[in-house]
């Protein structure tokens, strides 16, 4: 871990200062749409088309990351989300407003997915869930801090001065990323020593461990973030309390969240990736679960506190299992993957859940996420029961082949 703790705490650094920008715009985006004189319909469709693209284009990004390398694509990813962000600040309509946002997360699509795959390549299987860890510990730091400086500057300079934080954010971390990152695909020399075999196919990265890493993922998304942003404010308003119980708790889980990054990564580079998710996806079922009788502000935070800590786990040990599970010639490939799911389920759980709240009541969508991550948990028993066993390869210094259980 050490000769790789420079580069992974530079791409943390890196990630913090673009995500302090992308979650600047996060407080005042819906208003600044409103502003337009569109509809209500019309704000969410704006608000949905960042997760859309990103969606789209996580799994193109990944590919084009295992042709043609990894840095490339960060930094264009990250002026593309400059541009966007620019496009949006200068909206004199809400097609403008729309295609910046695109392109904010076309952008976010290319950097973010061939980030991850260089922390995967860097690291091996003695330090890929504490290299993770660190690098999302990054990435959420920027989340929790962006939409105060976001809040702050519209009041003080109007509501479309984010997003020109955002453009100028962006760009720094492109011109850094340019300056500070290297180049981490593995070498064809190297690939052809560590695939078991060398004429590895798209189908090694829809393999049954994968397909549970892939479904981990969409799982908790569309559970932790469709539960959050889309029912937990209605519950707490049908409460009788105000948006300041709405902040702390959404506090409250990012905070936890992030805190248990690195803890979660270290656990799971010493012990079996599943032996240290099932128990962090086992705390998070329990607060899913309690969710449903959540009437108090106790009860909520309670059932915060449990999903924050489970979701520390759960958000970092299945990104390393992609890295340990994939061809190192398809890493980039499966990560795009990887994220698309993950972005899926940001995309379709707001309809889904608002579609059952409406018809069955609130109290169905706990159940309906309850079941998917109960669903999604069981699922686990089938990965390795055993950590990877690295050894020594034959493509010189630092090559390895992997054993896998």
């Amino acid at each position: 871990m050490k000769r790789i703790a420079v580069p992974v705490l530079t791409l943390s650094a890196i990630m913090f200062i673009v995500m302090t920008g992308a979650s600047a715009i996060s407080p005042v985006l819906p208003n600044y749409a409103h502003n337009f004189g569109v509809s209500l319909t019309v704000v969410g469709f704006v608000l949905a088309i960042n997760n859309g693209m990103r969606m789209l284009t996580g799994f193109p990004a990944g590919v084009l990351a295992d042709r043609w390398g990894r840095k490339p694509f960060v930094p264009a990813g990250m002026l593309i989300t400059a541009a966007g962000a620019l496009v949006s600040w200068s909206a004199g309509g809400i097609g403008t407003l729309f295609l910046g946002q695109a392109l904010v997360g076309i952008g976010a699509a290319l950097y973010a997915t061939a980030a991850l795959s260089m922390i995967m390549d860097m690291a091996d299987e003695t330090s890929r869930g504490k290299a993770t860890g660190l690098y999302m510990m990054g990435y959420h730091l920027g989340a929790l801090f962006g939409p105060g400086i976001g809040g702050w500057l519209a009041y003080s300079h109007g509501i479309n001065s984010p997003f020109m934080l955002f453009s100028i954010l962006a760009a720094t971390a492109a011109g850094a990323s340019l300056i500070l990152t290297r180049e981490t695909r593995p070498s064809t020399r190297k690939i052809e020593c560590w695939a078991a075999d060398p004429h590895v196919s798209w189908r090694d990265i829809f393999t049954r461990k994968l397909g549970i890493v892939y479904f981990v993922n969409f799982a908790f998304r569309f559970g932790f973030h469709g539960l959050i942003w889309t029912i937990l404010p209605v519950v707490i308003k049908e409460l009788g309390l105000d948006s300041r119980v709405t902040g702390l708790i959404f506090m409250t889980l990012g905070g936890l969240t992030m805190l248990f990054f690195f803890p979660s990564g270290l656990l799971a580079d010493r012990l079996s990736r599943r032996n240290v998710m099932l128990p962090g996806a086992a705390v998070a079922a329990a607060g899913f679960f309690l969710f449903q009788w959540a009437d108090t502000v106790s009860l909520i935070i309670i059932s915060s506190v449990l999903l924050g800590i489970g979701g520390g786990f759960v958000s970092t040990i299945p990104a390393a299992l992609v890295g340990d599970l994939a061809p190192d010639a398809l890493r980039g490939t499966a990560m795009g993957f990887y994220r698309s799911l993950g972005d899926l389920g940001l995309v379709v759980a707001p309809v889904i859940l608002g579609f059952v709240g409406d018809c069955f009541g609130l109290p169905a969508t706990f159940l309906v996420t309850c079941a998917l991550w109960t669903a999604a948990t069981l699922t686990m028993l089938w990965l390795p029961k055993m950590p990877p066993v690295t050894v020594p390869g034959c493509a010189g210094k630092g090559a390895s082949k992997v054993i896998r259980s």
